[in-house]
């Protein structure tokens, strides 16, 4: 009796089955690039905006909380007498008065103000003395349209905040 191997011979895997991988992979990096370049042209848009710290502020709501009661204990009025026009240059200038309504002297008024429609653009100012519970300083409005005007107010250990939305009318 003679044995006899049988041998199958070896069989070449088909170009078809690497078809289907192949195809996930492009999805997946299709995908990849559609989605860098949508966050690399929402980084580029000038209306795009997060507000800074918005994290930390949201952690620290109680802060807030604490701030406004703040601000109701303390009874200090802001109001501002002449809003800037855009492209117009002229200045900012507010009033302060405590509680019984006698102006607010030797106080720090720091503004941050953007333009709604862009938020991430935003003007900084420090107002100056200008008289018994005026504040003033100039604010460089380049557009018109909605606006918000965040100040706080600093006197000794004593912080008052204040925002106010307004329409900012052009040159």
């Amino acid at each position: 009796m003679s044995s006899t191997v049988l041998t199958t011979p070896a069989v070449a895997p088909e170009r078809k089955s690497w078809l289907w991988p192949n195809a996930v992979y492009a999805l997946i990096g299709m995908n990849l690039i559609v989605v860098a370049v949508t966050i690399y042209a929402a980084n580029r848009d000038p209306s795009f905006a997060v507000e800074p710290n918005y994290d930390t502020k949201a952690l620290e709501w109680n802060k807030t909380a604490a701030q406004i009661e703040a601000n109701q204990r303390l009874g200090w009025t802001l109001a501002v007498e002449n809003w800037p026009v855009a492209r117009g240059g002229q200045n900012l200038t507010i009033r302060l008065t405590d509680s019984v309504g006698r102006p607010l002297e030797g106080a720090t008024v720091e503004l941050t103000a953007f333009a709604s429609v862009r938020a991430s653009t935003r003007l900084t100012a420090t107002l100056i003395p200008s008289g018994p519970g005026v504040y003033t300083g100039p604010l460089p409005i380049g557009r018109s349209g909605l606006w918000e005007f965040r100040f706080t107010v600093k006197r000794g250990p004593e912080t008052f905040t204040r925002s106010i939305e307004q329409e900012i009318a052009g040159s």
